[in-house]
């Protein structure tokens, strides 16, 4: 009787557990959820740091493994990437970086970037390093003074990607809620990347945020980093 008793209400629980997964699976998506899952490129760190003549930036993004600007989103990866700009280049020496976190610390190879007295570095896992602290970089042809950054944290006190997908989906509400409504849903790849002035290091930074059908079919908008108001904004074509 116990036995028959206990088969009974494992049934019951059985049935109940699988109409509450049929129903969260019936609830349709909010806006934002089905705007997340068109990100194909989320910026989530920026650090920067100079010297008199040497500049660094530290940044991280998940995004599109092979990057194409055509309105789809393919599988990502999460990329932590290092860009050393230094007066000059060594053609003899190789480079090395330490890059010192609160929770540990990470070295690696430098690589010539094809751009100017460049140097590159691609890190995985940075995250498990905690907040970036500082970054050294040692030359080949004098190891015995490496050059240190300390690395400032330009998206203290701004918003999130995620709000600030939020303030552009609002500016863009119109246009955007008809393409999710229309047939084939929202044909278009979101990049979020928090940017500044390409030929000015010390101009402010913001969050850009862009919709991308294609190279030629994008909406995008420049939000203030702290309240997400719009600066400007553009619709191509």
């Amino acid at each position: 009787m116990t036995k028959k008793i206990f088969a009974t209400a494992l049934c019951a629980t059985l049935i109940v557990a699988a109409l509450v997964c049929f129903s969260a699976c019936d609830e349709p998506k909010t806006t934002m959820q089905l705007l997340d899952e068109r990100v194909s490129s989320r910026q989530t760190t920026q650090y920067t740091g100079q010297t008199e003549d040497s500049h660094v930036s530290v940044s991280t993004q998940e995004r599109e493994k092979v990057f194409v600007a055509d309105g789809e989103v393919g599988d990502k990866e999460t990329v932590t990437a290092v860009i050393v700009t230094l007066p000059e280049l060594s053609d003899e020496a190789t480079y090395s970086y330490v890059l010192q976190g609160a929770d540990g610390k990470v070295e690696g190879a430098l690589t010539r970037s094809v751009i100017g007295n460049r140097l590159v570095a691609k890190i995985e896992n940075a995250d498990a390093l905690g907040t970036l602290t500082s970054i050294s970089v040692t030359s080949s042809a004098s190891p015995e003074a490496p050059t240190t950054f300390e690395l400032t944290d330009e998206m203290q006190g701004a918003i999130a990607p995620e709000v600030a997908l939020q303030k552009a989906y609002e500016h863009f509400k119109t246009e955007l809620d008809a393409e999710l409504a229309s047939e084939d849903g929202l044909q278009r790849e979101i990049y979020l990347r928090f940017v500044n002035g390409k030929t000015d290091r010390d101009s402010e930074y913001y969050w850009y945020v862009s919709f991308i059908a294609d190279r030629n079919d994008e909406m995008s908008v420049l939000l203030d980093p702290v309240d997400g108001s719009v600066v400007t904004s553009r619709v191509r074509p």
